[in-house]
């Protein structure tokens, strides 16, 4: 019985999780964060050196980091003025 009711209180905390309208803001604010934790710095190009890809090859994809980065950036931009549209709408409508 405490199992179903653990799994019940989990799948409602999902769902009213899943159903917030700021979810697109809260997903473009987790992919800002992934894209500085995954940046390819230091730690990247050493382990790139040590399996024996030559440093051109590191020149030749920073476009494509650069290109990511870019695209995120401009989601974050996009879902944070929709979210802040929104809760303005909704203000001015109350």
């Amino acid at each position: 019985m405490a199992a179903d009711e653990a799994w019940a209180t989990i799948r409602h905390g999902w769902t009213k999780y899943l159903r917030q309208p700021v979810l697109p803001a809260s997903l473009a604010y987790v992919l800002v964060c992934f894209n500085v934790a995954l940046a390819p710095g230091a730690l990247m190009t050493t382990f790139l050196i040590h399996h024996g890809t030559r440093s051109s090859t590191d020149a030749a994809l920073s476009p494509l980091y650069i290109l990511r980065s870019v695209i995120i950036e401009l989601a974050v931009y996009y879902y944070t003025s929709e979210l802040f549209m929104a809760l303005a709408r909704r203000r001015w409508q109350a």
